[in-house]
């Protein structure tokens, strides 16, 4: 597995951050997956201020080799949105991330929407990933909540969710390295996405576990088959 992931939210939902609603993560070198005590934090933004922490976050996907924009995928990753700055809104320390209907182009391709996206400067190898957040209400809609490997397409999402389903969200571990090492996106209840919830995923060596209002989601989790060296 690579060492590092980073941290992206994507699309077009609210980030409450009046609470301590952030990446932390554990030593590697202390490891004890049976330990009771508490996480350390290591990182984290609250979304003070009124403008995106450019020491912290990229607002867009940095593929290239200076970590500048200067790509397509930079900005048109994903779906029919262009991803601009500008729908990006910081305000009473809640980071807002909104989808317009409107036009835009980049690297010779139109695009009939834009949202907004922002992705971590640093990575982390293992921890507890934790966002609180309301997600929209509508069909197209597609917030999501996830990590990026590090130079590979590996990834686990927290959540991905469909705007016009309010009851389920989408999680997964996206990463073949053997026939059992596969899996298949899976569905799971949800409380009121309109409100505040907080989504987590605990990784380690071992396992991927996914939370919800600090509950184990049931019966979906990713258990490692090999130990890393």
């Amino acid at each position: 597995m690579k060492k590092y992931f980073y941290i992206s939210l994507l699309c077009i939902f609210k980030l409450n951050a009046q609470h301590q609603d952030s990446l932390l993560q554990i030593n590697v070198k202390e490891l004890d997956v049976c330990s009771k005590s508490e996480w350390k934090l290591v990182w984290a933004d609250e979304f003070n201020g009124d403008q995106l922490d450019r020491t912290k976050w990229f607002s867009y996907f940095p593929f290239t080799a200076d970590g500048s924009d200067s790509c397509a995928a930079c900005r048109g990753l994903v779906g029919g949105e262009f991803i601009s700055d500008s729908n990006l809104l910081i305000k009473d320390g809640i980071l807002h991330i909104i989808a317009k209907k409107e036009k835009a182009s980049w690297f010779g391709r139109n695009f009939e929407y834009t949202s907004g996206n922002i992705f971590s400067m640093l990575g982390f190898k293992y921890g507890r990933f934790e966002i609180r957040c309301k997600l929209p209400k509508g069909k197209g809609f597609w917030p999501a909540f996830w990590t990026a490997g590090d130079g590979v397409i590996e990834e686990i999402d927290v959540f991905e969710s469909k705007g016009h389903i309010q009851t389920q969200t989408q999680s997964n571990y996206h990463h073949c390295y053997n026939q059992k090492g596969c899996q298949q996106p899976k569905w799971h209840w949800t409380a009121d996405q309109e409100e505040w919830n907080v989504y987590a995923v605990e990784w380690d060596p071992y396992f991927v576990k996914w939370y919800m209002n600090k509950r184990l989601v049931p019966n979906f989790n990713f258990v490692f088959d090999f130990i890393e060296s």
